[in-house]
């Protein structure tokens, strides 16, 4: 995250919707996730995120079945 402050700031963002379990960077980058209890909180917050980070590519989706 010194090289990239990005990369904090993004998982701020996660934590900051409120229903993010955790969030993490995916090994050297350049993904950011988070984990959330529900699909549809998730949803939520990929909304939130899609609105507040628009040149970013936000997506929830499923863990397994």
């Amino acid at each position: 995250m010194t090289m990239a402050p990005i990369i904090g700031e993004l998982k701020q963002a996660l934590n900051a919707t409120g229903d993010c379990i955790f969030a993490r960077m995916s090994g050297s980058g350049p993904t950011v996730f988070g984990l959330f209890q529900s699909a549809g909180k998730a949803e939520q917050a990929r909304y939130q995120l899609a609105r507040n980070w628009p040149q970013f590519w936000v997506v929830s989706t499923p863990l397994g079945t």
